[in-house]
């Protein structure tokens, strides 16, 4: 009997209209076509993505929450920057969240963990080059999901939402600011120390490797990896 090879399944999103706008919109931040103090337009948008105004409002009511637009009454909506010492102020946050969930992490893992961080870890070095970033955005990008990937391992969903979102403002900082000479051999060498303690089991050695990679940079242009 002859079988007819099924065609793969098409992957629907059936998410909330806004909740695809803001993506979009996030993911042209942090890839850079769009800047700091750019002013974003609502009916452009929606022209743009060929959806109604009211998903684009809410998604940038959203990103207006998050501190990643500005929406003043006369000037309209611009993409914001934060301070310096606003970054600074994030990455204690980051640190805090990173060193709280060592714990429960390491309580739940098994591993198809360590497993799934490795892989998570090579595609994050398959974006460096010697000193160099290949394409900085996948770099940003890798790096987030090999740092979730931990955190959410510890079961806190809204612990894992405030840290998604900090680690958010924080890549857009560097994207926008184009400050791109991360030290990439050091973060190399702190992710194999995390990756390393959490093999291992070793929980106060994963909460110093994670302390030591997030110190707080003293300027955007010695940032650690986010």
């Amino acid at each position: 009997m002859t079988t007819t090879a099924q065609p793969a399944a098409e992957v629907i999103d059936v998410r909330p209209l806004h909740e695809r706008v803001y993506d979009i919109l996030v993911s042209r931040m942090v890839a850079g076509s769009l800047s700091a103090g750019e002013r974003l337009d609502a009916a452009e948008i929606a022209a743009t993505l060929r959806v109604s105004r009211t998903p684009v409002k809410e998604a940038l009511n959203r990103l207006a929450f998050e501190g990643l637009v500005v929406i003043e009454a006369r000037r309209g909506t611009t993409v914001s920057m934060p301070s310096r010492q606003e970054v600074a102020d994030l990455y204690d946050v980051m640190r805090m969240i990173g060193a709280h969930t060592v714990d429960a992490a390491l309580a739940n893992k098994n591993p198809a963990h360590v497993t799934e961080l490795k892989r998570l870890l090579k595609l994050w070095q398959e974006q460096v080059d010697g000193k160099n970033i290949r394409t900085y955005s996948t770099y940003l990008e890798r790096d987030r999901a090999f740092h979730t990937y931990l955190v959410a391992l510890a079961g806190n969903q809204r612990m894992l939402d405030i840290y998604r979102s900090v680690g958010l403002k924080i890549r857009l900082s560097y994207t926008l600011e184009s400050q791109h000479n991360h030290d990439v051999r050091r973060s190399n060498k702190e992710h194999l120390e995390i990756l390393a303690a959490f093999d291992a089991g070793d929980a106060d050695a994963l909460r110093e490797a994670i302390l030591r990679h997030y110190r707080s940079p003293v300027a955007l242009a010695e940032p650690a990896s986010v």
